[in-house]
C-alpha cells in the first residue's frame, strides 16, 4: 500500500553536492505490515534546483534501496511514488549542500584583481566553489594570494581574511606602479583565472613629489622658444599617466649680483603674472582674444619696452592629458632666474586647494644663457674703444652679444674665425694746397685674442694721430652699423726732433722791429699736438756785422772795422 510505506535514511532530508545520497523504502500493507516480498513499483524524482530522476534498488525483502546524486546544491523536492501515488511523507525537502572548495572553480570577484591605484588599499574577493560551481557557504579554507611585479623588488604581499561564509577578503596595498601577476592558491590548485594580469597605476598627484625635466628645465636660452615638462606624481613617486591638474609656472628675473628679485609693475590686472609666450597686451588677453589653457591663462608676455622681463612671469603650461605638463617660456634676458612651480591638483591629496610647490620649488637657479652670437648686435667696451694715445699699446673689448642684446658667455658657437678688427682713418686733404691728397687712407689692423667668455680682447698701437672709424666683422658679416663708432688717437708727448718751426721770421728778420714765427710742437711720430703746455727754449746765435755799419757799405762811421763779432740772443719771448 503506497500510503502506507514509509522512506527512513539521510537522503530524504539532506545531501552533498556529487556525493551519493540514500534512503531506504520498506513496503507496508494497508494495515501497515511490513510487506516481505518484492517486485513494488517505486519511484523517486527530484525537483527544484535541479531536476533529476533517482534510482531504487529492490532487495526482494520489501525493502527498496533509493539513492540519487544531486550536482547543484540547493533545495530539492523529492517525491517518491508507488504505481503513480505518494508514500507517507512525499513529497520531501532535501537541502543539498555544496561540495569542499575546488581552486580551479573558485572565482576572483572585484576590480582590484584587475586594477589598482598605487597608494591606496585594494581589496577584493575570493568566492569558494565546489568542483560543480556551486558557492561554499561556509569558510575553513586556507587561501594565499601572491602578486608578482616585473621588479623583484616590486613583489606585494596581500592578505586573506575569512568571513566565514564562503567569501575571503584579499588586501593589499601597493606602492610601485606597474604590470603584476596575481596568483591566488587554495593549498596545492590554483584560483581560476590565475595568474591574472593586474595593473597597477599611479595614485592621486602629490604636487610635493612632482618633478621638472627636460633640456630646459633650469637652464633656457635668450630668444628662443623653450619647453620643459612637469612630470605629475603620487606620494610614492610614481609617474601619472592621466592629466587634470592645474600647474602654474612662474618666473621672476634675480638682480645681478644679488638675490632681490626684480619687483616692478610687469604684472596683470590685480597682480596676477603675465605668461611669456605670444605678444598680447593685457587689454587682449582679458577680452579672450588668446587661447587659453584649463586654468585660464592666455599665451601673453609682460615687457618693458626695452623688451625686458618686468617682475613676475608666467609660463604657458599645457595639460597633455598623460600625466605630463609642457611648460613654455620666452626669456629675453639672460641671468639668473627664481622659477616656482605650484599646484592645485584637483586630483591631488591636497584637499583644501591651496597651491603647493612641486619637489624642490622654488628654483632659486634657474639660468638663462644667451642665444646664438647675433653679429649686427655686437659691441666695444673699454675706454680703448674711445681714446687712444700715439705710439701707447691701448686695449679695449669687443663683445658679442645674441639677438637681443645678451652678451655671451663663451665664445660663440658657428663662428669660424676671430673676429677682424679695423681701423680706417680715411684720407685727408692738404687745404693748403687747393685740396690736393695730404694723406692716404689708413688701415690699422688690431691684434684679436680670445677670452673665452664672449669677449675678445683688441690690442692695437696707432703711430698716425686722427679719428678712425672702428669696424668689426665676424666671418665676412660686420657688425652694425659700421663706421659710426669712432677712436680718437691723440698725439702722443712732444718730441723735441720732430717738432717743426713755421714762418717768416724763423729765416729772416728786420733790424729794429717786432720779429714773428711759431714752433709746433709734434709727437716722435710727426703728429701736431693741439694743446700747449710744453716749455720751449729759443736761442738765436750768428755772426753780426761791426757796430755802426750802415746798409750802404763798410767803412763808413766812426766805429766801423773789417772784423765781424759774434753776439748771441737769448730769452726771445714766446
Amino acid at each position: 500500500n503506497p500510503t502506507t510505506s514509509v522512506a527512513v535514511g539521510p537522503g530524504t532530508s539532506s545531501a552533498t553536492a556529487g556525493v551519493l545520497a540514500k534512503f531506504t523504502i520498506q513496503a507496508l500493507d494497508r494495515f501497515k505490515n511490513q510487506c516481505t516480498g518484492g517486485e513494488d513499483p517505486f519511484v523517486l524524482n527530484l525537483s527544484g534546483a535541479a531536476n533529476m530522476p533517482g534510482e531504487v534498488v529492490d532487495l526482494e525483502t520489501g525493502r527498496y534501496v533509493a539513492s540519487y546524486t544531486a550536482k547543484k546544491s540547493g533545495v530539492y523536492k523529492l517525491d517518491v511514488t508507488c504505481n503513480g501515488e505518494a508514500i507517507e511523507g512525499s513529497p520531501f525537502t532535501v537541502a543539498c549542500a555544496p561540495a569542499a572548495a575546488f581552486g580551479p572553480r573558485c572565482e576572483m570577484v572585484g576590480d582590484c584583481a584587475q586594477r589598482a591605484r598605487a597608494g591606496g588599499a585594494c581589496e577584493f574577493e575570493i568566492v569558494a566553489k565546489d568542483v560543480f560551481g556551486n558557492e561554499v557557504t561556509k569558510g575553513g579554507d586556507s587561501f594565499v594570494v601572491q602578486l608578482d611585479g616585473d621588479d623583484i623588488l616590486a613583489a606585494l604581499n596581500a592578505t586573506v581574511h575569512d568571513r566565514d561564509n564562503g567569501r575571503y577578503l584579499v588586501s593589499y596595498h601597493p606602492i610601485v606602479i606597474g604590470r603584476y601577476k596575481l596568483i591566488a592558491r587554495l593549498g596545492p590548485q590554483i584560483v581560476f583565472g590565475c595568474p591574472a594580469d593586474l595593473l597597477v597605476r599611479a595614485g592621486p598627484t602629490n604636487p610635493s613629489t612632482c618633478t621638472g625635466e627636460g633640456r630646459y628645465f633650469l637652464e633656457g636660452v635668450a630668444g628662443e622658444r623653450c619647453t620643459f615638462t612637469i612630470c605629475a606624481r603620487d606620494e610614492n613617486h610614481n609617474a601619472r599617466d592621466e592629466g587634470g591638474d592645474d600647474f602654474v609656472a612662474i618666473m621672476e628675473k634675480v638682480q645681478e649680483g644679488s638675490d632681490e628679485l626684480i619687483q616692478s609693475g610687469g604684472v596683470g590686472a590685480g597682480g596676477n603674472p603675465g605668461v611669456i609666450g605670444a605678444h598680447l597686451s593685457l587689454a587682449q588677453r582679458e577680452a579672450g582674444s588668446s587661447s587659453t589653457g584649463r586654468n585660464g591663462a592666455a599665451a601673453a608676455v609682460v615687457e618693458a619696452s626695452d623688451g625686458k622681463l618686468q617682475g613676475p612671469t608666467r609660463c604657458q603650461v599645457d595639460d597633455l592629458n598623460n600625466g605630463k605638463y609642457a611648460v613654455t617660456y620666452t626669456p629675453h634676458q639672460s641671468g639668473r632666474y627664481r622659477l616656482s612651480i605650484t599646484c592645485a591638483a584637483s586630483t591631488s591629496t591636497n584637499s583644501d586647494g591651496q597651491a603647493v610647490h612641486i619637489l624642490g620649488s622654488p628654483f632659486q637657479s634657474m639660468f638663462v644663457k644667451p642665444g646664438p652670437v647675433h653679429v649686427p648686435n655686437t659691441t666695444v667696451a673699454r675706454l680703448g674703444a674711445n681714446r687712444a694715445i700715439a705710439g701707447e699699446p691701448t686695449l679695449f673689448l669687443v663683445e658679442a652679444r645674441d639677438g637681443k642684446g645678451n652678451k655671451l658667455i663663451t665664445s660663440p658657437a658657428g663662428v669660424q674665425s676671430l673676429p677682424k678688427v679695423v681701423m680706417v682713418l680715411p684720407a685727408q686733404t692738404n687745404q693748403q694746397q687747393g685740396g690736393a691728397p695730404g694723406r692716404a687712407k689708413l688701415d690699422l689692423v688690431c691684434e684679436v685674442s680670445d677670452a673665452h667668455n664672449g669677449t675678445y680682447k683688441i690690442k692695437y698701437v696707432a703711430s698716425t694721430a686722427g679719428t678712425y672709424d672702428l669696424q668689426v666683422s665676424f666671418d665676412g658679416e660686420a657688425t652694425s652699423p659700421p663706421p659710426h663708432h669712432q677712436i680718437v688717437v691723440e698725439p702722443g708727448p712732444t718730441f723735441a726732433t720732430t717738432c717743426d718751426v713755421v714762418g717768416e721770421a724763423a729765416v729772416r728778420a728786420v733790424a729794429g722791429k717786432p720779429n714773428k714765427f711759431e714752433v709746433q710742437a709734434c709727437d716722435q711720430f710727426g703728429n701736431h699736438l693741439t694743446k700747449g703746455g710744453d716749455l720751449f727754449e729759443c736761442l738765436m746765435t750768428g755772426h753780426l756785422k761791426s757796430k755802426g755799419n750802415n746798409a750802404t757799405g763798410a767803412g763808413q762811421g766812426k766805429d766801423a772795422t773789417s772784423k765781424d763779432e759774434k753776439e748771441s740772443y737769448s730769452g726771445a719771448s714766446l
